[in-house]
Parts: structure tokens; C-alpha cells; sequence
């Protein structure tokens, strides 16, 4: 589980990364999205007071060593 965020941001600008632990939230709050450092696997949870909560899905892709999800300068989403 992560600890409350002491920066939040909720997008990814071009050339941006989303490395192991860090999260996005959603513009309501309610939503966060998570690059697991345990197993690099990419997942969204409720986001409740500041902090994890319930598990909402995952991108079933683990086992990377440096995880990172990468919004590439062309639009792509790569992961």
C-alpha cells in the first residue's frame, strides 16, 4: 500500500514517465493510478482521504525490473 500522496498529478504531458510507486489521480479524486513497485504490474484503486483503497483493475503485465509507463512526444501511451 502506498501512503498518502504529498503531490498529485493527474496527467501525463509528452516525454513524461510514470515510474515504480508513483501515482496519478483522477480530477475528482476517487481514482488513482498506481505503477506497482513490488511486481511493475500498472493499477487503478479507489483513492480515499489521501491513500490507497480498494482495488479496481490491473494491466496483468509484471515482472519488469524498472516499471515505467511513458507518454511518448508522438501520443502514444506506452507501457
Amino acid at each position: 500500500m502506498v501512503a498518502a500522496a504529498t503531490k498529485t498529478k493527474n496527467t501525463l504531458k509528452a516525454g513524461e514517465t510514470l515510474k515504480a510507486n508513483e501515482i496519478l489521480v483522477s480530477v475528482n479524486n476517487q481514482y488513482m493510478l498506481r505503477m506497482q513497485k513490488e511486481d511493475g504490474n500498472l493499477c487503478v484503486y479507489k483513492y480515499v482521504n489521501g491513500k490507497q483503497g480498494a482495488f479496481v483493475w490491473c494491466s496483468m503485465k509484471y515482472g519488469f525490473k524498472k516499471p515505467k509507463l511513458v507518454m511518448q512526444t508522438d501520443g502514444n501511451l506506452t507501457f
